[in-house]
Parts: structure tokens; sequence; C-alpha cells
């Protein structure tokens, strides 16, 4: 790893550490112009199977770099019966169709999320 990749994988441990942590006690959280790749949507779907205190997620940014990948990692959160998230927001990310299904079907199953948004997205049919 590089000098700019480990300063960014340290960061995404220490965030992960933080929302995994029983005594992180955060309901509302803003990501946007983070530039996040597939490994931090996996690791925040990972983190968010397991943390029952967020309640809201947003998620806007055109630059986001994560693939189909990245999105089926984040949808774990919405099957995992420990998750507490009651809306999502994803303004401006770019979801494609085949992400937007692995999100969908992650949703089947999903009782707690109540909101979903999905605005300003050109990379949908």
């Amino acid at each position: 790893m590089h000098g700019d990749e480990r300063i960014a994988h340290s960061k995404l441990g220490f965030f992960s550490s933080f929302l995994s942590d029983a005594k992180c006690s955060i309901g509302n959280l803003l990501l946007g112009e983070n530039n996040m790749t597939d490994e931090h949507f996996t690791t925040l779907g990972e983190v968010l199977t397991i943390n029952k205190k967020l309640k809201y997620l947003h998620l806007f940014d055109e630059s986001f770099e994560v693939t189909q990948q990245g999105w089926r990692g984040f949808s774990t959160c919405l099957q995992s019966d420990h998750s507490e998230l009651q809306e999502l927001y994803l303004n401006g990310c770019n979801i494609d169709d085949d992400s937007a299904t692995h999100l969908f079907s992650a949703l089947a199953t999903n009782t707690s999320l109540k909101i979903l948004k999905m605005e300003a997205i050109d990379s949908i049919t």
C-alpha cells in the first residue's frame, strides 16, 4: 500500500471500530463527498449488521467509486435482523440497475427500514 492508501485504510478501520462499538450512540449519519469505494461500502454494510443505534443513513455523492460488489456488500445490513436502520437516503449515488436489484432483494426480508429515497440517480433506468 502507498501512503494515501494506508491513511484511507486506517481511517476506514477507525470508522468501522467506532460504529461497531456498543457505546456508539450515533443515530443519524450523513456521508457525502468522501470518495467511497467498494471496500468502504462493504465495511459499512458489515458494521450496520450489528449496529443497533443508527436509524438514519444519508449517502449522497456522485463521485462514489462503488460497483455492484460494493452495493452487494452494503446490502448485507438490510438483510440483518439486528440492523435498526429506519431511513436510507441514496441521493446522487452511482447505483445501477443490477446493484439496485441487490438492494431491493435485501429489502424483501427487512422489517426495520421504513423510508428509502433514491433521488437524482441517472444510472438507473
